[in-house]
């Protein structure tokens, strides 16, 4: 009977509140050897601007977990997910960026959140 080396690791979640008039909020940090499970836009309020989006990924590549998601209706968005959120699993801790695209407008707030699972600690 075979059996399980490891099984272990922690589901863990960041989040930040995006606000209309931010062009760029962290959401967090995804530590090394981690991998997103699910990524989550709450829009809470809709955003007013002339297609206003929210796009979530690194300083360096503002899409490489979910591209640009429209926010301008209230209520859980789904965001299309970029090929690389998959199998990301960065040998270094990466700072996740929520960035804010379209016009911007009056009005509008959302609660970005990415859910991830931690490597096992051996």
């Amino acid at each position: 009977m075979s059996q399980a080396t490891n099984i272990g690791g922690v589901v863990s979640a960041v989040q930040t509140t995006v606000n209309f008039g931010d062009t760029v909020d962290v959401v967090g940090i995804l530590p090394a050897g981690a991998n997103i499970l699910n990524i989550y836009i709450d829009v809470t309020t809709a955003f007013n601007g002339t297609g206003a989006t929210i796009s979530v990924g690194t300083t360096s590549s503002a899409t490489a977990f979910a591209t640009a998601t429209s926010v301008t209706s209230a209520g859980r968005q789904t965001p299309a997910f970029a090929n690389t959120w998959i199998n990301y699993n960065a040998s270094y801790d990466t700072n996740m960026v929520a960035t804010v695209g379209g016009t911007v407008g009056t009005a509008g707030s959302a609660v970005v959140t990415v859910k991830y699972l931690s490597p096992a600690v051996y």
